[in-house]
């Protein structure tokens, strides 16, 4: 069998920003899942403070470059955490309805082609700010994340796609609540991206399709229970 060629798709959370080593998640996660002789490639494609319907206008002919020509291929999306940033001027960036039916345009599109994950929206600092690249500030309501995590669970179970609740898992982490306190409320220090390789190391869905006999995941020392009420797979 030739080696997984794996894509990550989204927002923030699909990039390094926070992580002073410059590795983020998908570092860590590629780091084990080499020493585990695992085989695979994995792209990040992440943009910071895309919305869920931008990365709709881009996702196909991101995947289609990267995967027209692999006999092995796994999609990993996460997004939603920049719809829901707000400000006096604009308001909502997307509104609930809005992320909704671009979340299920991306999954229904990738679906069609490819074996897909999709990572939930992790919590942030219950006020937190963002400044995006045009200097504009935005506002980040914890509360909103939680009802779009709900909602988003439910259309991946109505969708048949693996889902990770990475509220479910996160709020009762210490190190991910240290790592995002610590930063700038929205992107975790290093920490905070160890803790989040971990869960998704651990994750059924995840290792199916890697080696499925890996030990037990230990990032830098980390350890992570699997949370079983946070995984919907």
């Amino acid at each position: 069998m030739g080696r997984l060629r794996i894509c990550i798709l989204g927002d923030d959370l699909a990039t390094a920003l926070g992580d002073a080593g410059g590795v983020g998640w998908m570092g860590h996660l590629s780091r084990a899942e080499v020493s585990f002789e695992s085989r695979f490639e994995m792209m990040a494609l992440g943009v910071a403070g895309e919305t869920t319907r931008e990365l709709a206008s881009r996702a196909e002919a991101e995947l289609s470059a990267r995967l027209h020509d692999s006999a092995s291929s796994l999609v990993l999306f996460c997004f939603g955490v920049a719809d829901m940033a707000a400000n006096e001027a604009e308001g909502i960036r997307l509104s609930l309805p809005e992320s909704l039916f671009w979340a299920e345009t991306i999954m229904r599109n990738s679906l069609r082609n490819y074996p897909t994950l999709w990572v939930g929206p992790p919590p942030l600092r219950t006020k937190a700010v963002w400044r995006d690249s045009e200097g504009r500030v935005w506002h980040l309501n914890g509360s909103r994340l939680l009802g779009l995590n709900d909602a988003y669970k439910m259309l991946a179970d109505q969708l048949g796609v693996p889902y990770l609740d990475m509220m479910g898992a996160l709020n009762r982490d210490r190190r991910w609540q240290r790592a995002i306190e610590q930063g700038n409320g929205v992107h975790p220090l290093s920490e905070g991206h160890a803790a989040l390789a971990n869960y998704i190391g651990r994750w059924s869905a995840w290792r199916s399709h890697l080696n499925p006999t890996a030990p037990g995941f230990l990032y830098e020392g980390l350890h992570a229970p699997t949370p079983k009420a946070a995984l919907i797979a």
